[in-house]
């Protein structure tokens, strides 16, 4: 794993350096409660968007620990 990307990679993440690369190619960054409402269309909050080519909807994660023997008395 590079430096960088071990730096950057804490619970502080900020995504505003991707969101501003996404909106610099011309992507319309809505964040909000959505529900897709049809094909190429999504609902947020009360304001309904129709799409050109198609909606990302990204859900966000939590991290998670595998099951590896020995890996929760292991420092990681």
């Amino acid at each position: 794993m590079s430096l960088r990307i071990r730096s950057e990679a804490t619970r502080g993440w900020d995504d505003q350096a991707a969101a501003d690369r996404l909106v610099a190619k011309g992507v319309r960054l809505v964040r909000g409660t959505r529900r897709l409402a049809g094909p190429r269309q999504a609902i947020v909050g009360d304001r309904t968007f129709q799409a050109r080519r198609g909606i990302v909807v990204a859900t966000g994660s939590r991290p998670g620990v595998p099951p590896v023997p020995g890996l929760a008395v292991t420092p990681y």
